[in-house]
């Protein structure tokens, strides 16, 4: 259900959804770990790119809590603080 209403959000706007809502969508992906990978690398690999002046640390830190989000949702409120 949530990737529907995430692909139906991104055709709403005609182009990809902003990053703070794809980063909500990632928890309610948590029980399917072969989505949630996929899902969570494609939303790091864009973080990466659209984000200025990371450093490995900051990249490192942020993957290890994405690692996190599937066993422990409150991780989501770490990582929304990481993105300011």
């Amino acid at each position: 259900m949530s990737i529907a209403a995430a692909k139906d959000a991104q055709a709403d706007s005609g182009r990809a959804i902003p990053l703070g809502l794809a980063l909500r969508f990632l928890p309610l992906l948590a029980t399917d770990a072969e989505r949630y990978d996929v899902w969570t690398l494609r939303w790091f690999t864009r973080w990466l790119s659209d984000t200025l002046g990371v450093t490995i640390e900051q990249a490192a830190e942020l993957a290890g809590c994405l690692c996190e989000l599937p066993a422990e949702p409150t991780t989501l409120e770490a990582i929304q603080a990481m993105l300011g």
